[in-house]
Parts: structure tokens; C-alpha cells; sequence
């Protein structure tokens, strides 16, 4: 009809004007480094792997502040964001003012977690250390070293396949704000800490659990990932085995797992038809709870170029 406006418009430009409302930076971090000339030899000791920049965020339960921490090479980088529109706050804390250079101290994996309303990042690190920095001294300090399980240790210094910098370095962390509890990842090991437990600068593992131990031979069942399903249930994505993706709880007895790949789904036709074999060795890339319409839900991304969801069967451990 004439005089009416045509909604072929709005719909033709409704993904511009999304963009317009909700766009994002990209931020691009590299190490400058000089080209060696013909012939030239790398210089011993010096880095020959890029540093992979990690990052965790998380809103304060004051709901004032959005705090950021990203592992930039050996160096932490915190961005406090007012939601209120006022300023940003910026730390950097050097890696080199506590001992660590370039490759082995590299930050592999941070967790932003919250003390009485102030905000604390843990670092862990390519040489495995892990420790807490508090958002009370601007992060400069480090409030708490965390001990690793000592019996995984010395299975680990004990077996030269278990020295790799992939296997030494910290792969994952991850906090329950409920319960306190900071799951921490390195090689085939998980280890449980409890954070309330005390106040103590080095704190020791309230338990751990070696996947490695009950695998075949020639799976290496690498831990690249843990997510806090519950305050007692976590999932836990591996690499370099058959079943990648295992399901765990926190009982009295100690920590228990249950593989989870049989009760997978494929999220489309196209993962449907790339997926291989169950009897292949895989890793799971990466997880993520599906909050909202049920917590038993789990998103994971495969080897494969697969994406699965995964629901967790209650009542795992009976009580």
C-alpha cells in the first residue's frame, strides 16, 4: 500500500545496525624480534615458540567492576572497567620483577577470583608455578604460592616423557565463587585447592587426581581443561585419548571420574558426518557449561572440527 513503509529495508541493514551497537576491538599482541641474517644460528637459551596471551574475566559481586587479566609473555596485564562509565584502571606487573623471563615464565593460564570484594588473579605458569596476586597491592605482589600434589611431582620428575614444556606448564585454571575451590590444571594431572583453608603464603592441594595412571600405555590423557558443572561436579577435557571428555565428582572418599563420550550428541548434520571413530585417539579443544535452561548441559569442540553437547547424568556417586 502506498504511504507504508516496506520492511525489506530494516531487514536488509538489521545486521549493520547490530554491528553499530554492538561491535569489538581486536587487539593483536607479538613479540618484535629481528629477523636473524643467512646462516645465523639461534642464540642458545632464547625463545623459539611465540607466546600464546591468555586471558579471564570476570563482574564483582558488587556489580560496580569488570575486571580483566591476561597473561601477555611473562608480564600480567589487569584492566579494572567501571560499569558506571568512569575510567579504566591498568596494571601491569612484570614478570621479570619476580624472577621469571621469556618461555619458562610465561603465563599460561589466569583465573580472576574475589576475596571480601577485592579482586585476586592467580598465574600459573609455563614452569608450573602458580600464585596469587592481590588486587589490594594493584596486583604487584604475590599474597600466595600454591604447592603442587607431591606424590604427581615426583611421578612427573621421574619420568623424562613427563618434561616437555607442554606437560610442565600449567594448561587451565578454574574457581567456584560458592565453594572457594580452584581446580588447576598440568600435564595428565588435576589438582584441588581449597582457598578458605587457610593463610598460609604457600598453600598445599586439598586433593588431585592423575588421569595418566588409569589410561593405556599409549595415551598421554593430557588435562587442557576443567569447568565447574556444580559445587561438587566438574568436567574435564583431556587430549591424546579415547575418551577425552570425563565427567568428575568431589566426594568424601576423594575426587572420582566417569568418562562422558558415550553420552554425547553431535550439534549438527556437518559434525554428524566429519566425526571419526570413538576407538581414536582425540582431544576435547575446548568446553563450556550451557547455563539457564538446565546446568546438566556441556558444550565441547573436538579434534575433529566436531561441536558436542553433552548432558551430565545426575546421581553419579551415590550418597
Amino acid at each position: 500500500m502506498a504511504g507504508v513503509p516496506s520492511s525489506r529495508p530494516d531487514r536488509a541493514t538489521y545486521l549493520d545496525r547490530c554491528w553499530e551497537k554492538r561491535g569489538f576491538w581486536v587487539n593483536v599482541l607479538h613479540e618484535k624480534k629481528n629477523q636473524p641474517e643467512r646462516f645465523q644460528r639461534r642464540v642458545a637459551g632464547s625463545q623459539s615458540v611465540l607466546f600464546h596471551s591468555v586471558l579471564d574475566a570476570r563482574l564483582m559481586s558488587s556489580l560496580k567492576n569488570e575486571v580483566i587479566a591476561a597473561g601477555v609473555g611473562e608480564n600480567l596485564m589487569v584492566r579494572i572497567k567501571p560499569v558506571d562509565g568512569q575510567q579504566d584502571t591498568w596494571h601491569q606487573i612484570g614478570g621479570h620483577d619476580h624472577g621469571y623471563r621469556a618461555g619458562t615464565g610465561d603465563v599460561t593460564a589466569t583465573s580472576v577470583t574475589e576475596n571480601d570484594g577485592i579482586p585476586n588473579v592467580i598465574v600459573g605458569r609455563a614452569n608450573g608455578d602458580i600464585s596469587i596476586h592481590c588486587g589490594k597491592d594493584e596486583f604487584a605482589a604475590v599474597a600466595r604460592h600454591l604447592s603442587p600434589a607431591d606424590e604427581a611431582l615426583l611421578n612427573h620428575a621421574s619420568d623424562p616423557m613427563r618434561k616437555s614444556p607442554g606437560q610442565v606448564a600449567v594448561s587451565s585454571l578454574q574457581w567456584h565463587p560458592e565453594t572457594n575451590l580452584l581446580a588447576s590444571g598440568k600435564g595428565s594431572v588435576l589438582t584441588l585447592y581449597n582457598l578458605s583453608v587457610s593463610d598460609d603464603q604457600v598453600l598445599s592441594p586439598l586433593d588431585y587426581h592423575e588421569f595418566s595412571k588409569a589410561s593405556p600405555a599409549d595415551e598421554a590423557s593430557l588435562l587442557r581443561s576443567t569447568k565447574f558443572m556444580s559445587k561438587d561436579i566438574m568436567a574435564c577435557a583431556l587430549g591424546g585419548t579415547r575418551n577425552p571428555l570425563r565427567w568428575g565428582q568431589l566426594t568424601p572418599a576423594g575426587l572420582q571420574f566417569f568418562n562422558a563420550h558415550s553420552n554425547s550428541m553431535y550439534v549438527d548434520d556437518a559434525s554428524r558426518l566429519v566425526s571419526g571413530g570413538v576407538s581414536e585417539k582425540t582431544t576435547v579443544r575446548a568446553i563450556e557449561p550451557v547455563r539457564g535452561g538446565s546446568e546438566d548441559l556441556l558444550l565441547s569442540a573436538w579434534d575433529d572440527g566436531t561441536y558436542r553437547q553433552v548432558y551430565l547424568i545426575r546421581l553419579i556417586v551415590g550418597c
